[in-house]
């Protein structure tokens, strides 16, 4: 069985409905990470609205300063931390 999906926002968010659940999921890739959330609704008509709501939200948080960018560990030993 695999997973019902559905990208919104010319693609920068996605829904999506996970084998086995009744509730629709909404995730997101932003200032260098993985963003997910639930978005507690069965019927797709619904669910559409939540995403963009959030992930609206999400980008003012980042245009404020509130996300933190998450750095990778430097694996090349030099010193320097990378996004």
């Amino acid at each position: 069985m695999t997973a019902t999906q559905h990208s919104l926002m010319g693609g920068h968010v996605h829904l999506y409905k996970r084998p086995g659940s009744t509730l629709w999921q909404s995730s997101t890739f932003l200032a260098g990470r993985n963003y997910r959330v639930r978005t507690k609704e069965e019927s797709l008509t619904h669910a559409k609205d939540f995403p963009e709501d959030w992930y609206v939200g999400l980008k003012g948080k980042q245009r404020a300063g509130e996300l933190k960018i998450r750095q990778r560990e430097n694996r090349h030993g030099d010193g320097h931390k990378y996004l």
